[in-house]
């Protein structure tokens, strides 16, 4: 695992750089953090959030990968279709090994794939429990202090309703309501990570950067964090 003095990160709105995590998750308490990251699919997190898997984990946090989707629809070739959710399974825990996270820290929902944007919301039209049903337990028993989430701009289907899971889901954590699928403190920030596309220009425009820098927030991981990346995927 990376060292965290050698990561550094950047508030590219105001052009500031350092070594202190904090500029990434504000109010940092190590050995107090459990970051939580959403992830459409089973390679979405290692693709998007590797570098800053590491990171908390480096400073003293604890990290957790909750997938939505099952993989189902990962086949290229027609023999693959009845196999191909084993096979992604096991993929996936030898990838996130290679990050430092074991099997009881990689989470599943197993939604069909391309399907996700169907299952949104507390309750569904039939009256079944909707993804919210079964990601806010989830969310407060783990005590999730930090939510990451991937970009929803222009992205596959899949990655759009994920960032809507956590945007609208993510921030009844620390709310009283329904308070019967358990009680937790607000979750203390948000970060969203891109995978494939880039981030919508509107936080730019209204911030006064150049729409051709959308991100606000960079970090910069050593040779190693990378080489655990590559290694994964």
């Amino acid at each position: 695992m990376a060292s965290c003095d050698r990561f550094a990160y950047y508030d590219l709105e105001r052009s500031e750089a350092s070594d202190d995590i904090a500029l990434l998750f504000p109010g940092w308490q190590p050995g107090d953090e459990r970051v939580v990251v959403l992830s459409p699919h089973d390679d979405d997190g290692l693709l998007g959030a590797g570098y800053a898997v590491q990171a908390a984990q480096a400073n003293g946090g604890e990290v957790y990968l909750l997938i939505l989707c099952d993989g189902s629809a990962g086949y290229s070739t027609p023999e693959e279709k009845e196999t191909i959710v084993a096979t992604r399974r096991a993929e996936t825990l030898a990838a996130y090994r290679a990050l430092g996270l074991d099997a009881g820290h990689i989470l599943r929902c197993d939604y069909p794939d391309f399907s996700l944007a169907a299952h949104l919301g507390l309750r569904l039209a039939d009256g079944s429990p909707g993804i919210m049903r079964r990601i806010l337990p989830e969310l407060r028993r783990l005590r999730v202090t930090r939510l990451l989430l991937p970009n929803g701009y222009r992205e596959h289907a899949d990655h759009e309703a994920t960032e809507r899971i956590g945007r609208y889901d993510g921030p009844q954590v620390g709310d009283p309501v329904l308070a019967d699928l358990g009680l937790a403190a607000p979750v203390r920030s948000v970060l969203q990570y891109a995978v494939w596309g880039d981030f919508s220009p509107e936080d730019a425009l209204v911030h006064g950067r150049s729409p051709g820098l959308r991100a606000n927030r960079a970090l910069l991981a050593p040779a190693g964090a990378e080489a655990q990346v590559i290694g994964g995927l």
